[in-house]
């Protein structure tokens, strides 16, 4: 959800354990699910490079956090997100924490030390000269799901700074026509060449994947989507070059949009003696 707020796409989660309650849990939420076929064999570092490989061609900056870190702030999000540098990472009272973010111009150094015997942590020493640490007064940064205590405590200490913005974007005619859901299966299908398997990935069922699509042609009266069908690969589906612009100025518009919204709460509301307030007593 922070990161949502935030106005990050798109979110992978990598499943394995539990992957049904999982995906039943974050059903609608439109991120998208790559699975660890190895996951009960498999090491924290192997999932996280399932995640950077997807990712690797589909932004400027990777954030990455275990799902055991749940309390960082959105402030402290932002704050590393606007840190120039190819790895960022928070730091309270001068430990490491959690999230950090990875510019993808460092993926080529990082994937070829990833049977780093030490794991991911061992691959950020060795490139302890690239990274950048951002002293922050979020403790939520080093605190696990496992210190529970502390974790009630510091959500009752910050309860007013996990109040932000969350901007919900949509294109509408008589109905919803296009939004962060649909902007993922798009982004998907041109990922795996087909409407079934991009669906599979975001738990969206077969016929509300096509029927998106052709409400979408139907709305923009020009085709978004080419299908190819037989051949040695077999059926295919590619997003026509209308397709490809679609979605890539569906995603320029909305990070302005979350970028201007995001300065408008900072001046109007965070940066004022409202939230002062509230750091009064830390």
């Amino acid at each position: 959800m922070t990161f949502q707020q935030a106005g990050i796409f798109p979110i992978v989660v990598i499943t394995g354990t539990e992957e049904e309650e999982v995906g039943y849990q974050l059903a609608d939420r439109g991120v998208v699910y790559v699975r660890n076929e190895n996951y009960r064999q498999a090491e924290l570092i192997d999932s996280i490079m399932l995640g950077l490989e997807f990712l690797k061609d589909k932004c400027r900056k990777i954030v990455f956090s275990p799902v055991n870190f749940p309390l960082f702030l959105p402030q402290t999000l932002h704050q590393i997100l606007e840190q120039p540098g190819l790895i960022v990472t928070p730091s309270y009272h001068g430990k490491s924490g959690h999230p950090t973010v990875i510019d993808t111009q460092i993926l080529p150094e990082i994937f070829e030390r990833r049977r780093h015997a030490d794991g991911f942590r061992g691959i950020l020493n060795d490139l302890k000269d690239e990274r950048k640490w951002v002293d922050v007064t979020d403790a939520g940064v080093i605190l696990s799901i496992h210190q529970k205590k502390q974790l009630k405590a510091h959500l009752k200490k910050h309860e007013k700074q996990f109040i932000h913005p969350f901007l919900q974007l949509n294109l509408e005619k008589e109905g919803i026509l296009f939004n962060a859901r649909g902007k993922l299966l798009l982004l998907l299908l041109e990922e795996t060449h087909s409407v079934s398997r991009a669906a599979k990935m975001m738990r969206m069922s077969i016929s509300k994947s096509w029927q998106t699509i052709h409400e979408l042609e139907d709305a923009f009266a020009i085709p978004l989507v080419e299908r190819q069908q037989g051949g040695r690969t077999g059926s295919q589906s590619r997003l026509t070059k209308a397709g490809q612009m679609l979605l890539q100025n569906y995603q320029a518009y909305e990070e302005s949009l979350y970028q201007y919204n995001w300065e408008l709460f900072k001046k109007n509301l965070l940066d004022t003696p409202l939230f002062d307030e509230a750091n009064a007593f830390e």
